[in-house]
Formats: structure tokens, sequence, C-alpha cells
């Protein structure tokens, strides 16, 4: 687990900054970084999935009342953003930077869902751009080592 300075930000080495020299106590090491970091992590994976399993169940309403195509489209995705959340505990950086680059392709999907006529669709998108605020908000903490 990564250890900082409180004062410089540099790495500790057994209590010691090596940037300048601070001197921490074993018990006062900072290691509110690793800590925030997983927080972080954990509330957009908790976001993602609740997001994901929503679009699921407007998926399978749909296929039952015969739009199969749009049912089928929904949970295909919502499936692939479940398994590529967990993407954000291995290659964060990765996570981090499409989820920065989907910003048209949400925005166009709220556009689609209104003139369409689904609030629902509609409104999950807009849970995906708050995802996206989360993330991009964290961005420092998310892709620090």
């Amino acid at each position: 687990m990564a250890k900082f300075c409180g004062e410089c930000g540099g790495k500790l080495n057994n209590g010691q900054c090596t940037k300048c020299g601070n001197i921490y106590p074993v018990q006062y090491e900072p290691y509110l970084l690793m800590k925030y970091k997983n927080d972080v992590v954990n509330r957009v994976m908790a976001h993602i999935i609740i997001n994901c399993l929503v679009w699921i169940c407007i998926g399978t309403y749909q296929i039952y009342t015969f739009r199969y195509l749009n049912g089928f489209w929904n949970i295909t995705v919502c499936l692939y953003g479940i398994f590529s959340s967990y993407n954000i505990k291995s290659n964060t950086e990765s996570f981090v930077r499409k989820w920065n680059d989907s910003i048209i392709c949400i925005l166009v999907f709220c556009i689609i869902n209104l003139l369409i006529g689904s609030i629902e669709g509609f409104i999950l998108n807009l849970h995906m751009l708050y995802i996206r605020y989360i993330i991009n908000k964290n961005k420092m903490i998310l892709c620090s080592n």
C-alpha cells in the first residue's frame, strides 16, 4: 500500500519522506490516498452495476412487450458494462480514459431516448453522466498508484 508524506506528497520509506525528510511515527503514516481510492472505486462500481441492472430490467420488459431489438440491445450493452466495470481495479487509467471519452455517446443516447419517448432511458443516461462526473472529479485519485 502506498504511503505518502502529508507535507509534500513524496513517498515514505520506513516512516521518513524521501523528498523532504519529514519523519512520521508508524501509527501516523498517511494511508489516506489508498483509502480514498478504494472508496471511489467501490462507489463507481456500485453506480455502474445499479445502472446496468435497471437497464437489464428495461430490456427484459422490452422483450416481454415484443420489442426484441431494443431489449436485446439494452441487455447486451449492460452485461458488457457490468463486466467492463471490473476493469477499474486492474487497469484504472484505461477505465478513466474510456469514461472520459464517452461523453458524446452518452449525449447521443440521451437525445435518442428523448426522441423515442423513453423517459426511463433518458434518466438512466443522465445517471451515466453522473457516473462520468464522479470518475472525472476523482481522476487524480483513481489514476494514482
